[in-house]
Formats: C-alpha cells, sequence, structure tokens
C-alpha cells in the first residue's frame, strides 16, 4: 500500500476506533497498519478526515533568507551549491536547507548556471593606457564609411588531420571512445580564406609551413586582384601589421583595418570557420588532399 492513505480508508479506521467498546488506538493502528492520532483529532474536530487545503506559500524559508542567498550569489557568481549552503547555516543556524530547497530558490530568482565566458581587456598597450570607447568610437567609424559589400574580411586557421566530431553517444555509465593509431592526427595545416558577402572569395591549405607576410602579400594579390576601394579586415597577427602588406594593399587603391586585440568577434571570418569545421568533422579527413576535398565540400552547405 502507498504512503499517502486515502480519506475512505482513514475514516474507516477512525469509525472502527470510535465505535468499538475496548479497541485502544494500538489495536485499531495494528489493524490499519497505520499511526491515525491525528486523524481522530481531525475528525473529532472538523468531522471528517480530509486534509486541510493548504494555502501556497513559503513555510520555510523567508525573505531574509532569500536576500542573502541572491547577494551571495551576486557577489560571488562562481560559487558552488555547497559553499552557499555552506555560508548559509553558518549566517542562519535556526533552519536547514537541502540543495535541491536552494536550486528551487535560486531557479524562481531566474538565476541560471552558465559556462563562464573569459574576454581578455588589457589595461596598456605598449606602454599606454587603453581608452576601449574611443578604440571602439575609431573601429566602426570606418567600418561606416564602407558598403558591406566592399568589406573582405581575411584570416587564417589552423586545420588537423582527422579532425572528428567532439561528441557522440554511447550507454549510460560507458565512456564514448575513439581510437587512432596513425600519427598523422597530430599533423597540422595552415588555412587562409577570404570572404565578403558574396561568400568565399579565396582560400589557401599550405602544406608545408604556416602564413608570413610574403604568403600573405601572394594571397593578396589573387583576393584584390582588379579591385579598388575595397576594406581589408583583419587581426592583431604579426604578418597582418607588417609594414610591407600594408604598403601592398595601399598601393593597390585598398584600405585596411585591423580588429581590437582579443576581440575576434569584430571578424567575421571567425564565425565561418566555426561552420566551416563542423561540416569537416563529418568527412574525419585523414590527408592533406582529403582536406582540401572536405573543405570544398563544407563551403557549399555554408550561407553568409
Amino acid at each position: 500500500m502507498g504512503k499517502h492513505k486515502s480519506s475512505d480508508y482513514k475514516l474507516t479506521a477512525v469509525q472502527r476506533y470510535l465505535n468499538t467498546e475496548g479497541e485502544s488506538l494500538r489495536d485499531t493502528c495494528d489493524i490499519f497498519q497505520c499511526s491515525k492520532y491525528r486523524w481522530v483529532r481531525r475528525y473529532i474536530k472538523t468531522g471528517n478526515v480530509d486534509n486541510l487545503p493548504r494555502t501556497e506559500g513559503s513555510y520555510k524559508v523567508r525573505r531574509k533568507h532569500v536576500n542573502f542567498i541572491l547577494s551571495l550569489l551576486k557577489t560571488k557568481p562562481l560559487i558552488t551549491l555547497t559553499d552557499v549552503l555552506g555560508y548559509f547555516h553558518k549566517e542562519f543556524n535556526d533552519i536547514t536547507l537541502s540543495k535541491t530547497h536552494l536550486s528551487n530558490i535560486i531557479k524562481y530568482a531566474n538565476i541560471t548556471y552558465k559556462k563562464v565566458q573569459i574576454t581578455h581587456h588589457p589595461i596598456t598597450r605598449y606602454g599606454k593606457t587603453i581608452n576601449y570607447d574611443e578604440e571602439y568610437k575609431k573601429f566602426y567609424s570606418k567600418i561606416k564609411k564602407y558598403k558591406l559589400d566592399d568589406i573582405i574580411s581575411i584570416d587564417e586557421s589552423s586545420i588537423n588531420v582527422g579532425l572528428h566530431t567532439l561528441r557522440g553517444r554511447e550507454e549510460i555509465g560507458k565512456r564514448l571512445n575513439k581510437i587512432t593509431t596513425d600519427n598523422k592526427v597530430f599533423v597540422k595545416y595552415t588555412l587562409i580564406m577570404a570572404i565578403s558577402t558574396k561568400g568565399v572569395l579565396e582560400w589557401t591549405l599550405y602544406e608545408k609551413g604556416g602564413s608570413d607576410h610574403l604568403r600573405l602579400i601572394e594571397f593578396l594579390g589573387k583576393v584584390i586582384k582588379n579591385k579598388k576601394n575595397k576594406l581589408i579586415l583583419m587581426d592583431n597577427a604579426s604578418c597582418h601589421r607588417n609594414q610591407e602588406v600594408k604598403d601592398y594593399i595601399i598601393n593597390k587603391k585598398n584600405d585596411l583595418i585591423h580588429i581590437l586585440p582579443y576581440h575576434h568577434f569584430q571578424n567575421p571570418i571567425e564565425k565561418l570557420f566555426n561552420q566551416l569545421k563542423y561540416y569537416m568533422r563529418k568527412d574525419e579527413p585523414m590527408s592533406y588532399d582529403l582536406i582540401k576535398k572536405s573543405i570544398k565540400k563544407s563551403i557549399k552547405y555554408i550561407e553568409l
């Protein structure tokens, strides 16, 4: 029989006790396997054994408790629930909370558990204090001078051999393992790509070595060939800031701009690389040629 008894069951037990002479509460409870003193008291008082309706609300936690928890989470957002309970029980020794109860309090306050996003904002650069408001204003004011169709974004990305999906499915309690036997999985190639609102304009996968200013100039020659009045958007890699690269772009009647340091979100090609690798992981390319083939295939799935 379940933990909670029905009203009919309770009423039968109470009436037997009240109507049977010489039978004690213990005798009746032995028959009905229950402790029914509260049932008898409720029946005598109200004439029935139904549970009294309980108004919704907090019967244990008070506003001061909630304020303490929310204040603690505000000052220590990385704190664990175990540590929150530790601080709470030190402050209030007349109440005990479980993790479940604490989780409900936090949930009802519209506070959720999030992944920490770390953003690096150095105070100085090259010995000078950085005024971010001024830097943002300067960056976006130059961007606004050009039409979106006239902005070309360029960047490099490392491509691993055997690129594969990072998640899969397995039975509960078992690890999902992927075993590799070929040392090729440690090989990396450098991909350089240029995009605009029209899609991928050009890309090159270097079989040996990475990108330097000479390779970048060679790549730019393919991208801005017969193009004028374009804005080249790049990050702050050393080869991107090379004076020969800057002179080459200017001499071709174009302009350039660098995103703010540690502000990768300002370069839209970063999101394209994320999508590109998403589709490439499905192919798991194991060689240079297969990677090139996977890149060509994956580009077709990406909508800019």
